[in-house]
């Protein structure tokens, strides 16, 4: 029973910050040590991968309209259609590169980065908690620039921008306290796209994405003998989808400018939680 309410808890935290510009793993991994959700770190990385295609699927039927549209080709602007198109298949490339298994050597990029930012790794608590600060100060210059930039607000991604914010999803994928939306929507404001279309814009690049990279993962864990609760998995997918429709509502409702303000105090506060929670056991000599 315990079990099962560490991976509700679990569920609600990955799909709450899956949708923020926080750092979704930096959150479960974090979670994962206050509550000890689990010890085997690939028993962990299996149960994230799964909430988060769980995630993903419940983006990409929330945003299915413009999916629909852009596989059917109605636009009225073609050009744009098709730039689109090339670009949400850049991003799922671009996060499919970091984890298909290198010809020759049987492992992922990610393999070998896991090495170093493994959860009972001293360096990823004090990388976490570096990066979640370093993403808070970004919002804020992004904060600062949708409020005194020249800020023209445009309606469409430029094609370099959308390229940009597949790279940037990048280290999100290796390092706990990265996060793609936060750095995606910072990217978008310092380009001058129109703060009401940002978030739609960055869900739409980045939750495909999710969706391919995670499975990947998560097929690879299962392949490799890795085993999880199915009631367990469940009632966690479960608050993943409630939590994420939840904070998605909210989301479509707020001011953009307002919940960048927020959340850069928010990851700030997270890197420095993260740090100390490194730092603690050091000093104390556990």
């Amino acid at each position: 029973m315990i079990e099962y309410i560490k991976s509700l808890i679990m569920g609600i935290v990955t799909g709450i910050t899956s949708l923020l510009p926080v750092s979704s793993s930096g959150h479960f991994s974090v979670g994962n040590k206050i509550i000890s959700f689990s010890e085997d770190s690939n028993v962990s990385a299996l149960y994230y991968s799964l909430f988060m295609i769980v995630f993903s699927v419940v983006m990409l039927i929330s945003f299915r309209k413009l999916y629909v549209r852009l596989f059917k080709g109605v636009s009225k602007n073609a050009k744009n259609n098709k730039l689109r198109l090339n670009n949400l298949i850049i991003s799922i490339a671009v996060g499919m590169i970091l984890f298909i298994p290198i010809p020759g050597l049987g492992k992922s990029l990610t393999d070998y980065f896991n090495i170093f930012f493994d959860s009972g790794n001293i360096l990823n608590g004090f990388l976490s908690g570096a990066v979640s600060v370093f993403t808070g100060l970004v919002l804020a210059v992004s904060v600062w620039y949708a409020k005194n930039g020249k800020n023209r607000r445009k309606k469409a991604v430029p094609t370099k921008t959308a390229v940009r914010m597949s790279l940037y999803s990048v280290p999100a994928y290796v390092i706990p306290g990265a996060s793609k939306v936060a750095l995606s929507s910072a990217n978008l404001v310092l380009c001058d796209v129109n703060t009401d279309i940002i978030f739609r814009e960055v869900y739409f690049y980045l939750a495909p994405q999710i969706f391919v990279v995670n499975l990947i993962r998560a097929v690879m864990l299962l392949v490799g003998g890795v085993h999880i609760d199915v009631i367990s998995l469940a009632i966690g997918a479960v608050m993943v989808v409630l939590s994420a429709l939840l904070i998605l509502s909210i989301i479509r409702k707020t001011d953009a400018r307002k919940l960048f303000v927020f959340f850069s105090i928010y990851s700030v506060v997270f890197g420095i939680v993260a740090i100390a929670l490194t730092l603690i056991p050091i000093l104390s000599g556990v």
